[in-house]
């Protein structure tokens, strides 16, 4: 028998989903550059998706240039000329995982990763540690991008945390952070007035608590700086769709 022309199939985020309805609405010409597509809780309606997805969708439509989200206003077509966004290019951003799905497993992980830095950290750790920071509060003072240095800091508390395993969860988190998709997202929250400052005093008290040998201190406060960073990109929602302040409320104290 002759081989048959089969591709194998591939699960596909909802997101992405809803990547390509938009996609199609611009190619066929319901859409034109400078036209208002309608807001996030009507495409949630009209989508039967959740909130996040359409989020997600928006948000990566913007990084490539296709859309142009306007403060306050709403998001527009910008471009309608295809052709340099190929579906391979969806697709990749569509299982290279969501800056919100980086952050679940961040929350999932990095809180217990600094209390373990906290116990077993040494000495030569500790005098990392403090050269980001230091290098970090330099950044700041001078406006300069702190996305790297801050990256690093999560790093060295990962191999600072005595379980391999965990380091090694960390070098994946850590790939999937150099895609686009979360550069762009992490770069639009940095803009948020006194944002990077607040980043810097989180590193400074996680630092604090770990030079102390305080494991719970150290998680309590990773944990309040992932749902600020968390935060500046916007609701992060389970997959129901929900994701209320009573439950991060809950997670804040379960870790106190």
């Amino acid at each position: 028998m002759n081989a048959l022309p089969l591709q194998p199939i591939q699960t596909r985020k909802i997101y992405a989903e809803v990547i390509e309805q938009i996609l199609g609405l611009v190619r066929s010409g319901h859409l034109r550059v400078g036209d208002q597509l309608p807001s996030e809780g009507q495409l949630t309606s009209l989508l039967g998706v959740s909130r996040s997805s359409v989020r997600e969708a928006l948000k990566a439509l913007e990084v490539l240039g296709i859309l142009e989200s306007r403060t306050g206003v709403g998001s527009f077509v910008a471009q309608t000329s295809l052709a340099d966004v190929p579906f391979q290019v969806l697709n990749q951003m569509a299982v290279e995982g969501s800056p919100w799905e980086i952050m679940e497993a961040r929350l999932a992980l990095e809180p217990i990763i600094a209390r373990l830095a906290a116990l077993r950290r040494t000495d030569e750790d500790l005098r990392r540690m403090r050269e980001s920071v230091d290098k970090m509060s330099t950044q700041v003072a001078d406006h300069v991008s702190t996305m790297d240095v801050d990256l690093q800091f999560h790093m060295l508390l990962a191999q600072a945390c005595g379980n391999l395993v965990l380091t090694d969860c960390m070098h994946l988190i850590s790939s999937r952070m150099q895609h686009r998709f979360w550069q762009a997202v992490k770069h639009t929250s940095l803009t948020l007035d006194g944002r990077p400052e607040a980043y810097l005093d989180h590193h400074r008290r996680i630092l604090s608590a770990i030079e102390r040998g305080d494991g719970q201190q150290s998680e309590t406060v990773m944990l309040e700086h992932l749902l600020e960073v968390e935060a500046g990109f916007g609701p992060v929602v389970d997959a129901k769709g929900k994701r209320s302040s009573k439950g991060t409320r809950a997670a804040k104290g379960g870790a106190a």
